[in-house]
Formats: C-alpha cells, structure tokens, sequence
C-alpha cells in the first residue's frame, strides 16, 4: 500500500468519524420503515455525538419501546443460538452477519411506530473517544465517551450483581440509566444491567487511527483485516464496558448495536480504501481483499471456512455509501 493511499484511509476514517448530516424534518407520511418518509431513498447512521437532543430521545424512546415489547431479548437470543453465534464469532462472516443484524433491527425499530419511521443506528465514535483521551481532555472510557454516559451510565452501586440474560451469566455493577431501567434478566430481576466500572477503564489503545491504519496496511487480504479488527479493537471495548457486554448475550446492552454499528464503519473504510468504488461480481470474485478464500478460517471452527462473499448494494452513512452485505459462497 502506498502513501497515497494510507493518506486516503486517514481522510476517509475521519471524515466518517466527524462529518455528519442532518436529516431532513419531513413528516412520516409513508410506511413506517420506509426511507421515503425521512425524504432520502438512503439511510443515514451518525455517531450519537452529532445527534441533537431530539435524535437522542426518539432513538432511546424507541429503542425503550423495543425492551418493554421483548423484541432487544429477541435479537439477544440470535446472537446466542449456537448456530448463530459460530457464524457471528468463529467464521469468516463475522462482518457480514452483524451487519444484517443491525438492519434488522433497525428496520425493527422503524417499523414500530411512524414516528420512528427515520431512526437509524448511531455508532460510537471511539476515534473521537481515543483522541480526547490522548490530548488529555478525559482521563478514561466513561468520560471519554458521551454515548456510554448519556445511554445507561455508569455503576449505580459499589457492589457487583449477577444476571442471566438469554442463559448467559453476566456479572458486574447495576447500571441503572434510561432506557436500561426496563431490562429484566431471565429471572424477571429488573432495573438494569450490567456493566465493569468504566471509570477505571481506559479507552483501549486499538481505538487509534494508527492502529487502525496498521491493520489496514497489513491486511493483504479479507480474513487478515477481519481477525485484525474483530480480535484487536472490537473484542477490546467488548470487555472494557464488560458486564454484560463480556458475554455472548452482548445484545441486551443497547450499546452493542452503536458499538457494532462502528465496526461496521470499520468494513465501510476499508473497502473505500481497497476498491473505492462499486465492483462487479467477477471482479469480487478475483480480489482477495473482497471476500474470503474456501481455504481462509478467520480462527473459526470447523464448518465455518466457507468463502463468503459479500453482495453489494450501497446506502449512505454520513456523506459516504456503505456497503450492505449479503452472505453468501463463491459457489452460488
């Protein structure tokens, strides 16, 4: 990779940690779930930072509305499932299967009322979070990160609890902020979730933009870039917020989906940097940093090294368009 081009990730990285656009106010004229009510054909994700105050409570209210109905516990329950969660954590469709479990969802949160009909999924600028922290302007997770503050808070006691949430144990402080006041556990135990003291958490060193262009210059294919992200950074803010984050039922903290809508981000750059622009099948299908090869694992498990490839249709984060994947095998 050249210098041109890593010059290029930088630009682009930035740009979609800080640029944001402001949706239109239109009213929900159209089906609930349906882009023309938001007056754009794309949806557009921000980071929770550039949200004004409205956006955040249309967001947390709907978010809320999806714990009250049981329908967070739902999605909680796919990342799970075995089946599931080998594909989500232990195959090369680790990118791709959460994506489509994030537009689920919020095609799930739009499709719950009109007034919801233009809600999108902010993500987590942990850029911003790492570099604030770098210049000495916070000195750990909690206050470096609005979004972990503002969506559930920090521990709401000195002594650690236990839940199980969709069978798994999560232990760590109560954390007892809006819309997290709705959870209750398996065991109908209600109030919170649970979460580590961020306070004494750093935001983790793979938040930085060098660390995000090593693995990018370091990747000469898919698989690598994949198990560089998904072991390095996405698995560091996983046990740093910890509790139930720490678990596979990581879906019930809200906060997974904004985490997880930033490593979809992530995905986002990286094909910016490698193809910039929309590619056809047959050239998906003899560029190695497209899709993974039948020989590729990504760590996982037996059964799981599939070649997945990723079918490309584009809708706008930020100013930029992502890319939205299907799952699928070279051999279809």
């Amino acid at each position: 990779m050249n210098i041109s081009t890593i010059l290029r990730c930088v630009t682009l990285l930035l740009a979609a940690a800080l640029i944001s656009t402001s949706l239109p106010t239109t009213d929900a004229v159209a089906q609930a779930g349906g882009n023309e009510a938001c007056g754009q054909d794309q949806r557009t994700r921000k980071a929770w930072s550039s949200l004004n105050s409205s956006e955040k409570s249309l967001y947390l209210e709907a978010i809320d509305t999806a714990i009250k109905n049981g329908a967070i516990k739902e999605f909680a329950a796919i990342h799970v499932e075995p089946n599931g969660e080998s594909q989500a954590h232990r195959s090369c469709g680790f990118f791709s299967w959460h994506r489509r479990l994030l537009i689920a969802l919020e095609s799930y949160l739009r499709d719950q009322n009109p007034k919801f009909a233009c809600v999108t999924l902010p993500y987590y600028d942990v850029q911003t979070a790492y570099v604030r922290q770098a210049a000495g302007e916070c000195a750990n997770l909690y206050e470096c990160s609005d979004i972990l503050q503002e969506i559930g808070g920090n521990r709401a006691g000195n002594k650690e609890v236990y839940l199980t949430q969709n069978g798994q144990t999560a232990v760590g402080f109560p954390v007892t902020g809006y819309p997290l006041s709705d959870e209750c556990d398996d065991n109908d135990v209600c109030g919170y979730t649970v979460r580590t003291d961020m306070t004494t958490k750093p935001v983790p060193s793979g938040a930085g933009f060098a660390s995000f262009l090593s693995i990018i210059r370091r990747s000469n294919d898919y698989a690598t870039f994949l198990e560089g992200i998904q072991f390095g950074v996405h698995n560091e803010v996983h046990n740093a917020v910890g509790g139930t984050m720490a678990t596979f039922a990581s879906p019930r903290d809200i906060f997974f989906y904004s985490w997880h809508a930033a490593i979809d981000m992530y995905l986002h750059v990286y094909h910016l940097c490698n193809f910039g622009t929309d590619v056809t099948k047959e050239e998906l299908l003899s560029a190695s940093k497209a899709f993974t090869k039948a020989t590729d694992s990504c760590d996982g498990v037996s059964g799981m090294a599939r070649p997945w490839m990723l079918r490309i249709t584009r809708p706008l984060v930020n100013t930029f368009r992502m890319w939205v994947a299907r799952c699928g095998t070279t051999e279809t």
